[in-house]
């Protein structure tokens, strides 16, 4: 977008460039010449040439005021002559456009006096000092012996009404001559005033303002009360044939006379005094409802005065929300002002509104002020002109839309940013911006689109072309394809890569094409594509596939507990190998990102193969610390990894997932205790005391809405306590229950309160200190929830059920103890930055289980 001083003007500084032209030519010459003279040493000049910029300028004699005076009903003509001159070395030739000063009949001024005599603009002439509106006239005549003598335009060798916006009224089609003493063309411009009976005696001052411009078929020149629109084609031709389509904007306003009467009712927000001063701060959230009738009255004006403090507050009238009489105020940003409004009838109603955030140091508010109008003289009224209708429209020009038809326009601000419009947004751009783009060009460019074919490049799957307006910042479109363990990583013009790049979803702030083109982008495919972390089942042949977790570079990341599952085997968590040979984490184990210029990061699910059944199990004393092995649960066959961690106990590594659609019987030779596991639901009640579970594990963590499903394996089932401990009884006293659904040989963690030493009833005690999750009294050490979400702990942020509800899945773990209070229980929560063993927690709660085969103590 083009805004600022008009681009047509041209200074008088070329003038003085101009006068060195002979002395350039004899240099040139000079050098030409002697260049033919070649001795051993010298160079050969094959050429010399220098560039003369464009230079075009209009001056003048004879261009002071020209003045008459006029009797009533007398004519006067040939009120003065100016001598026009331009020079003017652009091929392309220049046009010559002319405005004056006069009144039409309304009393609008056309130009300013102040605008017609900025010395910065050429010829400045006229306004009537005295006396009613004149109609001048103006009449050109050319000067034959010019050296390229100009055309006149639009009749003007006869006497022409001067007119009241910018005309053309000469043109030259072609124009060579440089130098300031060229003749250049001559153009005479002679004045008359015509006057009638009608017409007052005074003193006419005629005015009239020229402007050059080239080349002739540039649009023409702002008048300084409007705003002139160029409709750039941008390639297409509009319905008339043109390239470019300028149409002037300004202010129409339609005022009637009426009687306005001189007491206006008030309406005001209730910290607003009688005479329009603040009390103090409205209140934040606040509304106010008022409605005032002027009975009688054919219309109201409505003067709303509002950010009564004047303070600089720059917020959305809409924000504040004042609707009067159903109109909002749209879009219309201020400081502290005042609108006029005419409501017709005899009722106002308003509606005020403050939002929550308002700056209790300002005292906001409204105060109205409402007069009556009537067609009728009544007691305490004035006659005034009244505002019927305001209104920001086409004044000069006809707009007309390109063929075909083109739905956006775009602008180009500042030279790089780009802002979108249809057409009725032009006009409310205009509107919002009329204080600083009155007297500019704004220039709006059809947004002719091109189009982006996707290749897949050996890939399967297929992609639809993608529809691409330039600059309106437009995201490449994901990427669909598909390749066995590989995704695209980016596009390139050239299927081998050898063109030019994108990146995945990079934003087209430039057009990457022509309009109405085509340009095509093959898939560069690759492990993991830069901004993600990518996970793989690695052999499960799931037909639950994970998401792609967005991740910026060298930032700190939660990785996602994995929704995979594979018969036979237990998950031990992600590794950067598919064999399980690289680097282990735990499924929802805190990673630094590093760099991820060209690729992202890929993770691999650790399978460990079943090595038996997980009851009665007699392999944990001849394993090392870090070993991980898995083993089946014969009650529902599912297999989990286990580990043998820090405090030398043995312990699963994944959450349980005993239960079903159906109940299960627990027997000493497969629990811990034996009973029976009701079926699962999905809704927990109040008692303490009732075995509550969930086994749907359908988790979906706000961190992972962009999984394909839903379903979080790793989170495993959620127990209330009485189902965790296999009991319905109603403990009164602290302690710890033997009974649980864990498998035979297995227990809960032994629970305690804080304060309890550790050694013999802290809660998750088995840890110990050599883990360095706890410290001697059994409370968390400041990165307790990093150490136990790592490998091979692989504690997973499963957050817990209330009710129907889950809660804090991504972000909170919560696990049951053995530990017994009245109606609550002990267990361990883990955040995303810490972790605590609380003194009690609701028993219906559902909470996770992990059950432990206790070694040491």
């Amino acid at each position: 977008m083009v805004i600022g001083e008009l681009r047509f003007f041209r200074r008088n500084h070329y003038l003085l460039f101009l006068s060195l032209i002979p002395l350039f030519l004899t240099i040139i010459s000079f050098l030409f010449l002697s260049s033919t003279v070649v001795s051993a040493d010298d160079t050969v000049v094959d050429d010399i040439s220098i560039n003369v910029p464009v230079s075009c300028t209009l001056s003048g004699t004879g261009m002071n005021t020209h003045t008459a005076t006029i009797l009533n009903g007398n004519y006067a003509s040939d009120i003065g002559t100016t001598n026009l001159k331009a020079v003017c070395n652009d091929s392309e030739g220049f046009s010559i456009y002319a405005i004056g000063y006069t009144d039409n009949i309304d009393g609008k001024t056309v130009m300013t006096s102040s605008a017609l005599n900025d010395p910065t603009t050429d010829i400045v002439t006229g306004t009537a000092t005295t006396g009613n509106t004149s109609n001048w006239a103006m009449k050109l005549e050319t000067n034959p012996n010019a050296t390229y003598p100009i055309t006149i335009q639009n009749n003007f060798n006869n006497y022409h009404v001067v007119p009241e916006d910018y005309t053309m009224v000469a043109k030259r089609t072609a124009g060579t001559d440089v130098g300031s003493s060229a003749t250049g063309s001559v153009l005479t411009s002679t004045y008359q005033v015509y006057v009638s009976p009608l017409q007052f005696a005074g003193t006419y001052i005629g005015k009239v303002k020229y402007v050059l411009v080239h080349p002739n078929d540039t649009a023409s020149p702002v008048r300084p009360d409007r705003i002139a629109v160029e409709f750039h084609g941008n390639g297409r031709t509009f319905s008339g044939g043109s390239n470019v389509n300028k149409v002037q904007y300004g202010d129409t306003v339609t005022t009637t006379d009426a009687y306005v009467g001189n007491n206006p009712e008030i309406s005001k927000t209730n910290n607003v005094g009688n005479d329009g001063t603040q009390n103090g701060p409205v209140d934040s959230s606040s509304t106010y409802n008022d409605s005032v009738t002027i009975q009688g009255a054919d219309a109201l004006i409505v003067r709303l005065n509002y950010d009564l403090d004047n303070q600089d507050v720059t917020r959305s009238l809409t924000d504040i929300g004042i609707h009067v009489s159903g109109e909002e105020f749209e879009e219309i940003y201020f400081e502290a002002g005042t609108e006029e409004l005419l409501i017709m009838g005899d009722t106002v109603d308003f509606t005020v509104v403050f939002p929550q955030n308002v700056d209790p140091e300002h005292d906001y508010g409204y105060y109205a002020q409402i007069y009556p109008v009537y067609a009728e003289p009544t007691e305490n009224t004035t006659l005034q002109d009244v505002v019927l209708s305001r209104d920001f429209e086409e004044q000069t020009g006809t707009y007309e839309d390109t063929t075909p038809q083109s739905d956006w326009w775009y602008i180009i601000e500042n030279g790089n940013y780009h802002r979108y419009f249809d057409e009725a947004d032009v006009v409310r751009y205009l509107e919002q911006n009329k204080e600083s783009l009155l007297g500019t060009t704004v220039e709006l460019y059809a947004a002719i689109p091109y189009t982006i074919v996707f290749n897949s490049n050996g890939g399967s799957g297929t992609m639809s072309n993608q529809t691409v307006y330039p600059y309106y910042q437009t995201s490449i479109n994901n990427s669909t394809f598909t390749m066995s363990n590989k995704e695209v990583i980016s596009w390139n013009t050239e299927p081998d890569g050898t063109g030019e790049s994108f990146n995945v979803n990079e934003t087209l702030n430039d057009p990457i094409a022509d309009i109405d083109t085509t340009i095509t982008l093959y898939a560069q495919w690759g492990d993991c594509r830069p901004d993600r972390i990518c996970y793989d089942d690695a052999g499960a042949n799931s037909t639950t596939k994970m998401g792609r977790q967005t991740v910026n570079s060298n930032s700190s990341v939660i990785l996602w507990a994995s929704n995979f599952k594979r018969q036979g085997y237990g998950f031990a968590g992600w590794n950067t190998e598919p064999d399980g040979t690289g680097t282990n984490y735990g499924p929802n184990e805190t990673i630094t990102t590093g760099n991820l210029s060209t690729e992202g990061i890929r993770l691999y699910a650790k399978w460990i193969q079943s090595e038996g059944n997980i009851q009665n199990w007699n392999g944990c004393s001849s394993m090392d610390v870090g070993d991980v092995t898995a083993l089946a649960d014969t009650r529902d066959n599912n297999t989990y990894a286990v580990a043998k961690l820090a405090d030398g106990n043995c312990w699963m590594i994944e959450n349980l997932r005993l239960g079903g659609s159906s109940a299960i019987q627990l027997t000493l030779s497969n629990s811990q205790s034996e009973g029976s596991l009701p079926a699962s639901t999905n809704t927990f009640g109040s008692s303490a005391n009732t075995k509550y579970m969930n086994a749907s594990n359908t988790m979906y963590p706000v961190s992972t809405m962009n999984r394909a499903n839903s379903s979080v394996y790793s989170y495993g089932n959620y127990y209330s306590w009485a189902a965790a401990v296999n009991s319905t009884n109603n403990y009164s006293t602290a302690t710890n229950v033997t009974t649980s659904i864990c498998p035979a040989g297995w227990s809960l963690p032994i629970g305690g309160t804080s304060g309890e030493n550790p050694a013999t009833s802290g809660a998750f005690h088995y840890y110990g200190i050599s883990l360095g999750a706890f410290d001697n009294n059994g409370f968390a050490t400041a990165n307790a929830s990093d150490l136990l979400r790592q490998y091979p702990n692989n504690y997973v942020l499963s957050g817990y059920q209330y009710y129907s509800l889950k809660q804090n899945s991504g972000s909170t773990g919560n696990y049951w103890s053995a530990r017994a209070v009245q109606n609550s229980s002990c267990g361990l929560i883990i955040t995303t930055n810490s972790a605590s063993l609380p003194s009690s927690v609701e028993r219906y709660l559902g909470d996770t289980v992990r059950c432990v085969m206790v070694m040491t103590k």
